[in-house]
């Protein structure tokens, strides 16, 4: 039984990363093969901003989403995915840049997997965060093996 309980902060790291690990890959197939995906006309509907604080005293954070229509074959969808990674918002220092380029009410390329339109991107190809969590993962894994017990050898 000590054995097994020496052994748990072991097991949780190891959850941890290979379940960072499997997330930072759940989409890889998509996000590589986005960069065929075709393009259609879309526009851009709306930018909803929102503001959250993670502790009391800290400086204020800024997430935002876009929202998105566009057309295929006849039949309109919405999104609100910015890439076909992981991740849908982008943060405060992208905030500048994506706020002059998606202007609600422009047109834009619209990138959609033609097996399913519905799913859609207005940048395609990875970005660094689709490699976060794969990476950290990694890193949990290898903080994992050093937590693993090691048998003693005292005779």
């Amino acid at each position: 039984m000590k054995a097994l309980l020496n052994k748990i902060p072991f097991l949780i790291v190891l959850f941890l990363s290979l379940t960072a690990i499997f997330f930072g890959l759940y989409r890889w197939p998509q996000i590589i093969g986005s960069s065929s995906w075709p393009a259609t006309k879309g526009i851009i509907l709306d930018i909803e901003e929102y503001k959250y604080y993670r502790s009391i005293g800290e400086r204020e954070k800024i997430v935002f989403i876009l929202l998105y229509s566009y057309e295929v074959d006849g039949i309109e969808y919405r999104s609100d995915r910015l890439n076909p990674g992981l991740f849908k918002v982008a943060n405060n220092q992208n905030l500048e840049y994506y706020s002059k380029i998606y202007i609600p009410g422009n047109e834009v390329n619209v990138y959609y997997d033609p097996k399913n339109p519905s799913e859609s991107a207005l940048e395609t190809g990875y970005h660094w965060t689709d490699w976060f969590l794969a990476v950290f993962g990694a890193f949990f894994l290898i903080f994992a093996y050093t937590l693993y017990p090691k048998e003693s050898t005292d005779l």
